[in-house]
């Protein structure tokens, strides 16, 4: 009895624990503020600043809301989720090119751009 018992607290907490890692998902507006705070060393004036948060927050929701047709369709198709973030962020990109300096979007490409990538784990990121 205890054995079962001590394996079903087990269980539980490996439970608790795996749903508290993946953290609360953020909203769209959190997310283009930490996208600007990542963006504050690019020194941005105030009219790109509410460009690129304009960019920022259309990307964002365009990217939610496809996630969301997903998700209420049954099925998640990860090759065509993948395939319309591909698309989304080169859209982003033309349009950042368009507000920031050459220097300005080369330090985004190179010290920004590849914080903001959803992070996971496996073998296929490792270099």
């Amino acid at each position: 009895m205890k054995t079962k018992f001590s394996l079903l607290m087990m269980v539980f907490f490996a439970g608790i624990i795996n749903v508290n890692a993946q953290g609360p998902r953020r909203t769209v507006d959190e997310r283009v503020q930490m996208v600007l705070e990542k963006m504050t060393a690019l020194k941005l004036d105030k009219d790109q600043t509410e460009k690129t948060t304009d960019i920022f927050t259309e990307t964002f929701k365009a990217q939610e809301k496809k996630m969301e047709e997903m998700r209420s369709s049954g099925g998640m198709d990860r090759e065509a989720m993948m395939a319309f973030r591909t698309k989304s962020t080169e859209e982003r990109n033309e349009k950042l090119k368009a507000i920031l300096s050459e220097e300005q979007f080369a330090s985004f490409k190179k010290d920004i751009e590849p914080t903001l990538q959803p992070q996971r784990g496996g073998s296929e990121q490792r270099n």
